[in-house]
């Protein structure tokens, strides 16, 4: 596995923060030589272990990355000088309308800030440095030029110093790099060059929304000014947020694939002096140890501020992602900015039907049209209804001149290629109907074809309507277009994709921050001078990485910290429909008042290897209890401003909270000029108030204490926001240690554990399983355990018509975030022939059936033989916070009717894992120890449960015990008490 393996000695940025200054160019390679010197001594010795070094750091990060076997983990970490060895993660990719939705040209004109000489770094696939909206030449031939030659030094006219927008940069990996191994193109040795041309398309888009220049309608680039005239103008391409920043490509992506190279890349960052880091880019269930998490926080606290996309995942508990999950990086989520689209009105034989103008093209002298509808030729190959090849156009009638409608239904091919299609064959205009009842989606400008590559600009309208509209279009038919609008019901609400948090592991804050992300048009790679319409948090993190760039030039001498504050404690949540903490953080960012502000609101401190920060939240974390949750948390207000500054402080609870007592220690403050103040927020809430985490609506039983501390004054709001994750606990125990005392015979018998639950906030439910397998606490120490140490396992059978349904029981030591960050296995040989049959595998449902998480345990059920795969018809009885998930499945689906051995392997996020170290014996027909009894077990009452032990199945299949399961216990061990036998 990729592991990045930390060195004693601090870093070059850690030298300079304690000496308080720059090093000169000699200090600084001394500094790097001796470690490098300490680094090498070890080298070798990696090498012996099955090591692979990709990567050696000295300037962000003192230590290596490479590639070592997982067995090896704690042998290298006992190697002279090692501090730590920590697993690196893989990562996957993650401007006309989102800029001036957040006011950016009103911050042009009244500040002049434009992100003129501030460095900012796109740390993804590379940039597309022909493209005119980073002032290249806006030819195709020239992007082809360039990547014909992308492994020699670029154009000094287009990349470098003395180039237009793109300043410097370097590729990290080169072309053929991709660290997916489950990709067929799966290579994951780097081979870096000096050349970071974009051949993906993710580096470019981003970039021309953190600072491209922008692109008129007739393909040129554009130079200003950037002032509110600036939206007045037809944009191919829209600018980027601070259109007149330095540029810097940081490649750490292939063509293709995924990568971890995340960490080398942040350590050039820092060596290279960048002001503004974006990262659209991330992994799932983030955590704030992960190596890149810690390494982008060191980033901050060597001076750059590092703004990083939450995820695309979706909106179920901790998902958001690392890096952007790291102390003091600005976590940013999506919002739609699109009021509405470009619609039409179709009216077909005197019906008016509603469609979306998916390229947004000119109705106008479009007069009427006959409709023309693709239908398959059941004779051929292909399905002509769908419109993938002009011979499909041209073979259903449509040819150039006729003022036909083209008709095709959605399918096979890319949307916008039967656009393309219909205009090679003569179509005036083309249609869609698509495959689900409602709209197709909003495309933009279409400049290539999705499926080939090839560069084609579509000027004919491209319409799309309803599956219930389809039937209206028949060949023959008179149509007339009239333009319209459609009002987008996603307007300033967060979009579906966007991952919430809070952050696993420690439940803090992040999210951070909300910028749009919903059909983002910026540049496309390749095309010269063309746009491309993408979604993502990956879009919206370029927007805050802009508005970074301007207060960096507003505040000069403000570190990074304070200005990622000025980011966060400015945003607005108000400006987002449906506001949530911990989905998108404070709320919308605010442009002008990030610049404009000279008072920065922050709470927690952070360590990093530069010393000491704070970031804009306070994260009262994780806390599970019978009795209450709380604590007092700081805020530092501080002015950097000429004058003293009152601010009213009030607090205000977001939606989501429970019930609690916020109180702070004044309700006003008054910060001097050049000075700070501070204030106490105390939290405090019963356990009482907080649910089970059985019965709720959904899988996930998560609940907050939540909310923002909002100061307000003369042109000022400032807002800190406060989470706190409770888990209310009962506490359910047993005097029933064992069935049978140890000089008793096992017999058959029926008998008795006592249960009571004396402190417990809230009435338990007790469930009782046959304990099958005991596993020690032997999680490695190298990595962190994200829930995946199993400590027991047990089986129930219960009647189910003529089936069976078998739940597995699986008790870990250590509780996780979210059970879908882990894969947890029951192998079962039910044949009993000493091969694995069956895996009953708890995974995240997303990944299985997609390809990308969602956040839900499912519980699937594989051949273990074929590795052929299906859904169970169960999702996994894992609340968030928890550490004992429940497996059902149906014995029919795995074909047990008897007796059956299994065992368990679990594999953690973060590349942990761990087996039990034997197998267990279940006969569904005849237990050896009853199961399937439940009872509630009162709040500070008592009550047992009777089990039936069968002395002959007893001996045949030897069960450790009784599992007594209660979700409700605190976490860990408490969660499921073991009755042994005897």
């Amino acid at each position: 596995m990729t592991v990045v393996i930390e060195m004693e000695g601090d870093p070059v940025a850690v030298v300079e923060a304690e000496k308080d200054g720059d090093l000169a160019p000699s200090e600084r390679e001394a500094v790097k030589d001796e470690l490098k010197s300490a680094q090498d001594e070890i080298s070798g010795e990696i090498a012996d272990k099955g090591g692979e070094i990709q990567a050696q750091m000295q300037s962000a990060y003192n230590g290596f990355q490479a590639s070592v076997p997982a067995d090896q983990l704690d042998a290298v970490a006992e190697l002279p000088g090692v501090v730590a060895v920590h697993p690196v993660r893989t990562y996957a990719l993650d401007n006309a309308v989102s800029v001036p939705f957040l006011g950016v040209p009103q911050v042009w004109e009244s500040t002049g800030y434009t992100g003129e000489g501030v460095k900012v770094a796109i740390i993804d696939t590379g940039i597309d440095y022909t493209h005119a909206t980073f002032g290249g030449p806006g030819t195709t031939a020239a992007y082809d030029a360039a990547h014909a030659a992308g492994a020699q030094p670029a154009d000094p006219t287009l990349y470098g110093p003395d180039a237009p927008r793109v300043k410097g940069g370097i590729d990290l990996v080169g072309d053929d790099y991709n660290a997916d191994p489950s990709s067929a193109s799966y290579q994951p040795v780097p081979h870096p060059d000096d050349n970071p041309l974009d051949c993906q398309g993710h580096g470019s888009h981003v970039a021309g929304t953190a600072g491209g220049s922008g692109v008129l309608a007739d393909g040129t680039g554009f130079t200003g000014p950037y002032d509110t005239t600036t939206p007045s103008n037809t944009f191919r391409v829209g600018p980027g947020v601070a259109p007149q920043a330095d540029l810097y490509a940081v490649r750490v992506f292939g063509c293709e694939g995924s990568t971890d190279m995340v960490v080398p890349a942040l350590d050039w960052a820092v060596e290279n002096g960048m002001d503004v880091v974006n990262m659209s880019l991330g992994s799932s269930f983030g955590r704030g140890d992960d190596p890149d998490a810690v390494a982008a926080a060191n980033a901050v606290g060597a001076g750059v501020v590092v703004v990083a996309s939450a995820g695309n995942s979706g909106h179920n508990p901790y998902l958001t992602g690392s890096p952007g999950s790291g102390d003091g990086v600005v976590a940013v989520s999506a919002v739609d900015s699109a009021e509405g689209f470009p619609g039409a009105t179709v009216t077909v034989d005197g019906q008016a039907i509603e469609a979306i103008n998916a390229n947004g093209a000119s109705l106008d002298g479009i007069g009427e049209l006959t409709v023309v509808r693709l239908v398959e030729d059941p004779t051929t190959p292909e399905n002509e209804a769908l419109g993938c090849s002009a011979a499909a156009y041209t073979k259903a009638g449509v040819t150039p001149g006729g003022g036909q409608l083209a008709v095709s239904t959605r399918g096979s091919c890319a949307r916008v290629s039967k656009a393309i299609y219909a205009q090679q064959a003569g179509a005036a205009a083309a249609l869609m109907v698509n495959s689900t009842d409602d709209l197709p989606p909003y495309e933009g400008q279409i400049t290539e074809n999705a499926d080939t590559g090839e560069p084609y600009l579509v000027t004919i309208p491209f319409l799309g309507v309803r599956s219930s509209s389809g039937p209206a279009f028949v060949s023959g038919a008179k149509a007339t277009l009239a333009a319209a609008s459609i009002a987008n019901p996603g307007f300033r609400g967060y979009a579906s994709f966007t991952s919430s948090g809070p952050r696993s592991g420690d439940s803090a804050i992040s999210p951070d921050v909300a910028a749009p992300g919903v059909s983002i048009s910026s540049a496309a790679v390749g095309s010269g001078n063309g746009a491309a319409i993408l979604s993502g948090t990956s879009m919206a993190a370029p927007h805050v990485a802009g508005v970074a760039a301007l207060s960096v030039q507003a505040h000069p001498n403000w570190a990074a910290p304070q200005v990622a504050a000025s980011l966060v404690s400015t945003s607005d949540p108000d400006q987002v429909a449906g506001q949530r903490l911990t989905l998108g953080g404070v709320g919308l960012v605010d442009a002008a008042q990030a610049v404009a502000t000279s008072v920065t609101a922050t709470g927690d401190a952070f360590h990093t290897e530069s010393g000491w920060a704070r970031e804009s939240a306070l994260s009262f974390g994780f806390q599970e209890s019978w009795l209450g949750f709380g604590g007092i948390k700081t805020v530092t207000v501080r002015n950097d401003g000429p004058a003293p500054v009152t601010y009213a402080v009030s607090t205000s609870a977001s939606a989501e909270s429970i019930p609690a007592r916020v109180n702070l220690s004044s309700r006003s403050i008054t910060v001097p000029a050049g000075g700070s103040a501070k204030l106490l927020l105390t939290v405090a809430a019963a356990a009482k108030d907080v649910p089970s985490s059985v019965g709720g609506p959904d899988q996930f039983a998560f609940y907050e204490v939540s909310g923002d501390i909002v100061l307000t004054a003369e042109g000022s709001t400032l807002r800190v926001p406060y989470l706190l994750v409770p888990r209310s606990n009962s506490t359910v125990s047993s005097s029933t240690s064992a069935l049978f005392t140890k000089k008793q015979q096992v017999a058959d018998a029926t008998k008795k554990i006592s249960l009571w639950n004396v402190f417990g906030a809230l009435p338990a439910g007790a469930d009782v399983y046959t304990w099958g397998l005991s596993d020690d606490k032997d999680a490695s120490k190298t990595l962190a355990d994200t829930g995946y140490d199993l400590r027991a396992a047990g089986v129930q059978s219960i009647g189910a018509g003529d089936d069976q349904l078998l739940v597995f029981a699986l008790n870990m030591h250590h509780r996780w975030s979210n059970a879908a960050s882990n894969e947890y296995d029951v192998v079962l040989d039910t044949d009993r022939d000493g091969e694995a049959d069956w895996i009953v595998r708890s995974a995240d449902s997303g990944a299985v059936r997609a390809g990308s998480n969602n956040g839900l345990a499912e519980v699937f059920v594989v051949n273990a033989e074929t590795g052929a795969r299906g859904a169970s018809g169960f999702l996994t009885q894992a609340p968030t916070d928890s550490s004992t998930l429940l497996l059902p499945v149906s014995a029919s689906d795995l074909g047990i009717t008897g007796a059956f051995d299994y065992t368990v392997q679990t594999f953690g996020v973060n590349g942990g894992t761990d087996a039990a170290s034997g197998w267990a014996t279940y006969d569904p027909s005849a237990p050896a120890i009853g199961n399937g009894q439940y009872v509630d077990v009162p709040k500070h009452g008592t009550a047992s449960v009777e089990v039936a032990v069968n002395a002959a199945q007893v001996a045949a299949q030897k069960p450790l015990g009784a599992m007594v399961v209660v979700l409700d216990n605190p976490s860990g061990a408490g969660e499921s008490l073991l009755v042994k036998l005897k």
